[in-house]
């Protein structure tokens, strides 16, 4: 049986202006879809906290919100985020390719190092022969 609730939506910025926080750096990010409009709405939080995220990449999922992978990524780079997606041998971070998607990716502040161990490759030893 389907059913609709009605829930109060809000701007992450005006959340966070009424509960201020020292620090903020990492978000993981799961609205089925919704991704570019929480963003669009924590524009502010983005440029004083700058912190990591972890999103879902989803065409269908963004198309039904009125977006896509493509505006998602692009409004992601207009903040000054690197795009990171997860290797399939190692599960490292590694750069996306451009116009590649995948479901999980990360948008790491362009001006904070990558943390260094998590460029490194496995040794060969752990990797698929």
């Amino acid at each position: 049986m389907e059913r609709k609730d009605l829930v109060e939506v809000r701007r992450l910025d005006e959340v966070l202006k009424e509960n201020l926080l020292a620090r903020l750096d990492f978000m993981k990010i799961d609205v089925e879809g919704s991704e570019l409009r929480l963003l669009r709405g924590a524009v502010e939080t983005l440029r004083k906290y700058r912190p990591v995220l972890l999103f879902e990449v989803s065409e269908g999922s963004l198309k039904h919100q009125g977006g896509s992978p493509r505006e998602l990524l692009a409004f992601l780079h207009t903040e000054n985020y690197l795009i990171y997606t997860f290797d399939r041998v190692t599960g490292l971070p590694v750069p996306a390719a451009p116009e590649v998607f995948a479901e999980n990716m990360i948008g790491y502040p362009a001006e904070k190092p990558m943390p260094f161990n998590s460029r490194w490759s496995w040794p060969a030893q752990f990797l698929p022969r």
